[in-house]
């Protein structure tokens, strides 16, 4: 099946058949089958550079199913692209201990070894701080699919404007 940028992924409605079945009725699903689902999705956003229909259900059954047990996968998946981190703070963590998994998190950025690991748990301890403070979504711009974009303009903070 070809997607956005003429990517190709053979198994793109196959994943998208199972990860509907998996949606609709996750008591069903192995743990994992929806990390193995959520690994391939995150794939998929970062290759056509977008995020598919499944990829935030898929996500917030990874969490609340493995807590911190899927973190590294989570962090993986989440870091994917520009796209799968602006749609991971939209999420529905209700039945997620977002507390552990910002526990944890910090706990692994305090342990990092280098800088890019102190990246990766810095970003995701952000990511569940914000949800813990009940904000997760603060800061980010969401535009709906297929909304007309003309005139675009690119603001930097004066301190990103140093480094580009």
């Amino acid at each position: 099946m070809e997607s956005g940028g003429g990517f190709r992924d053979a198994n793109e409605q196959l994943r998208r058949e199972v990860a509907g079945r998996v949606i609709e009725h996750p008591e069903r699903a192995s743990l994992q089958l929806i990390r193995d689902l959520f690994v391939e999705e995150s794939k998929w956003c970062r290759a056509v550079w977008g995020v598919s229909d499944v990829f935030p259900r898929l996500t917030e059954l990874l969490l609340s199913r493995a807590g911190v047990n899927c973190l590294e996968d989570f962090l993986e998946g989440y870091l994917s692209s520009m796209d799968t981190v602006g749609e991971c703070h939209f999420l529905d963590l209700q039945e997620v201990d977002v507390a552990e998994l910002f526990r944890k998190t910090a706990e692994k950025l305090a342990a990092a070894k280098d800088e890019a690991e102190r990246a990766r748990y810095s970003l995701g301890k952000d990511l569940f701080g914000g949800y813990v403070r009940g904000t997760p979504s603060q800061g980010i711009v969401w535009i709906p699919p297929s909304t007309p974009v003309k005139s675009i303009k690119i603001v930097y903070p004066a301190s990103a404007a140093r480094v580009i």
